[in-house]
């Protein structure tokens, strides 16, 4: 048997016969052998790898976000390596860095809370291709994936209204993101147009510890809000949390 024989099989190709296949797969199986795949990129000049850089582990959001990226190079059968910047623009920085040294085919960014536009640049003219993801820097200067947050803002006030709720506040994540900036201009823009009275915006930390804080800075607002948006599911669960904590549970 050849050794081109073997290659086709070793990369899945259906060009081989089945029990030649079933062959040469059970020699594999006996030897133990195991594919080098970075030979096999220093041939082809392609990595069959994507980075990935997100803001933090701690959103259910971008927990979803990364199961569907996995899921979807699974199909690929490309690989991923995934980092996260802690919302740190250094940190995010040096990460970026470390794609390049493995030599990645692109990269996917959720740009951390005060990255500069330039990053986006030097990564354009270096030749990377890139997908800004659920936040973004700059307009224009890549390809962008993400939610529509002045939909969700939308339908949340317009349900709000229609049970009845005239004052309604906003919990927003503390931070200079492209959602943040999104998120409050859809709040009023939308409480001017369906009616409600914006009874304010409440910013908290993404983190488990800070979110609870919106409960008692919402209580602080005068005339108080008689419900709420929050940005995101975990400032949903600390905003519920901290009203435990202040003796107000909800529903009560």
């Amino acid at each position: 048997m050849s050794r081109a024989t073997a290659s086709l099989i070793l990369r899945g190709s259906d060009l081989v016969a089945g029990q030649t296949r079933l062959r040469v797969e059970k020699v594999i199986g006996e030897l133990d052998y195991v594919p080098n795949n970075g030979t096999a990129r220093l041939r082809g000049q392609k990595s069959r790898m994507i980075g990935a850089i997100i803001p933090n582990l701690v959103d259910s959001v971008l927990a979803e976000f990364v199961e569907g990226f996995e899921a979807r190079l699974a199909d690929t059968g490309h690989l991923e390596m995934f980092a996260s910047s802690r919302d740190d623009p250094e940190r995010q920085s040096d990460l970026i860095r470390r794609p390049g040294e493995h030599v990645v085919e692109g990269l996917i960014l959720s740009p951390a809370d005060g990255t500069d536009t330039e990053l986006i640049e030097q990564l354009r003219r270096s030749g990377l291709p890139i997908v800004q993801a659920m936040r973004h820097v700059g307009a224009g200067l890549s390809d962008f994936a993400g939610a529509d947050h002045d939909l969700g803002v939308g339908e949340s006030i317009c349900h709000l209204r229609d049970l009845g709720h005239r004052r309604i506040a906003y919990v927003a994540l503390a931070g200079e993101t492209s959602t943040r900036t999104e998120g409050l201009t859809s709040v009023a823009d939308h409480m001017a147009e369906m009616g409600p009275d914006n009874a304010g915006v409440v910013e908290v930390p993404l983190a488990w510890d800070g979110s609870p804080q919106s409960a008692a800075l919402l209580m602080q607002i005068q005339p108080r809000p008689t419900a709420a948006i929050c940005f995101n599911d975990m400032l949903g669960l600390g905003l519920l949390s901290g009203f435990y904590d202040i003796g107000l549970p909800p529903g009560a």
